[in-house]
């Protein structure tokens, strides 16, 4: 094998390999170049919800992929972003930088309930008592007010999945409740990027093949410094 065929096999591969990047974002950035890229974003990016019924019990699932990302405002809305920095970090003593996660659930209960009993209490008015497993109500005539309790419950299972060879795992959440009367309206959503790119200087064991004095291809180990031109 020449030294032509050796340079143009090497060639093809960095170009096969920095096509690939494009596609699938194998190489990782700095936080300079992630906090550059998200400014182009226009608004936050909301999950999609994908939905689907649980054949084991029935329940309506709502299933998304998390955004990951460096500044939460190019994810979330204001409203939440503001909910956020303004009550909740300051309540709990944080600074918006120690945030490494956030998730907003939108849920709605609705259903129609028949009075199970009525009742008239001592002033002769009507009393009607409503239960489900999950809520709880009375209503009163003489004044038209209703006393309720609800046992709300949501699941949240977070998880990886590689949906293929070439592509990295993607991080998703899925989200149900066992009250069949509550869906899931909408979903905002910020993991923190803390993912570290190597540096592109660096220090150790190298082994290969290369040129020797005779300009000749040949198997070599030591240790030398490196400058990594492509990070990954």
């Amino acid at each position: 094998m020449n030294k032509k065929n050796i340079l143009i096999g090497i060639m093809v591969f960095v170009i096969a390999v920095l096509a690939l990047n494009t596609v699938e974002g194998w190489f990782t950035f700095s936080k300079e170049e992630k906090l550059a890229d998200e400014s182009k974003i226009e608004k936050p990016q909301l999950p999609d919800l994908d939905f689907y019924t649980n054949a084991i019990d029935s329940t309506l699932h709502a299933n998304f992929e998390t955004n990951k990302g460096i500044d939460p405002k190019n994810y979330i809305t204001h409203k939440h972003y503001s909910y956020v920095s303004d009550t909740l970090a300051p309540a709990l003593k944080i600074k918006m930088n120690e945030v490494k996660e956030l998730t907003q659930v939108r849920a709605k209960l609705e259903d129609k309930v028949k009075a199970q009993q009525v009742e008239i209490d001592a002033n002769k008015n009507k009393v009607y008592h409503y239960k489900t497993k999950f809520f709880e109500a009375t209503a009163t005539d003489a004044d038209s007010s209703l006393k309720y309790a609800y046992n709300a419950e949501i699941n949240l299972l977070k998880y990886d999945k590689k949906e293929s060879l070439l592509k990295g795992k993607k991080t998703y959440i899925d989200i149900s409740s066992p009250d069949k009367n509550m869906k899931i309206n909408g979903v905002e959503n910020f993991i923190k990027d803390i993912s570290s790119p190597p540096t592109k200087f660096g220090l150790g064991v190298q082994a290969g093949y290369g040129l020797n004095s005779e300009m000749k291809i040949s198997p070599y180990i030591g240790v030398g410094v490196s400058y990594n031109l492509i990070r990954f």
